[in-house]
């Protein structure tokens, strides 16, 4: 769902998910500070790196629909200017339209 994945990348819900993570690790007794150092680490990386890929799929859909509708809109453009232009039917003034 896209929906999720903007929200997931909002600065207010990364925050939520780094500090969970970040105290989860760190509550975890069983490992060496080096390894939460790095496991946290490629955590903020990861994290990093799933926005970037989330903010450039979401400009290259916005890019790709922008050109297709300026061709459709440039095409139009060009199938109006060679409609040819016809007269309308003359009316009687005393007549009205749809009396009889």
């Amino acid at each position: 769902d896209s929906n999720t994945l903007l929200n997931l990348n909002m600065p207010d819900t990364k925050e939520e998910i780094s500090n969970g993570f970040t105290s989860t690790i760190n509550n975890q007794q069983s490992l060496p500070d080096l390894v939460k150092k790095q496991t946290i680490d490629n955590f903020y990386s990861d994290q990093q790196e799933y926005g970037s890929k989330i903010t450039h799929a979401f400009s290259e859909s916005l890019q790709r629909i922008f050109i297709v509708s300026a061709v459709l809109m440039l095409v139009a453009t060009v199938l109006v200017f060679m409609l040819k232009e016809r007269t309308l039917k003359s009316g009687k003034p005393d007549e009205a339209p749809g009396v009889a």
